[in-house]
């Protein structure tokens, strides 16, 4: 797994509610940070807690 530090910076998780906070990003994470929001999907999808990486 690659590292998108300092992109990913902020993950809270609270019983089934998780967030992520990816800086550097605009309004459209994909369109800026699409390696972070590939990752967030692929965490998603996959049905684990959102993590850093």
């Amino acid at each position: 797994m690659r590292r998108f530090w300092p992109w990913i910076l902020a993950v809270a998780a609270i019983q089934n509610f998780s967030s992520a906070r990816v800086y550097e990003s605009g309004h459209e994470v994909p369109a800026f940070q699409p390696q972070a929001a590939l990752e967030i999907f692929t965490q998603v999808i996959a049905g684990e807690q959102l993590h850093s990486v």
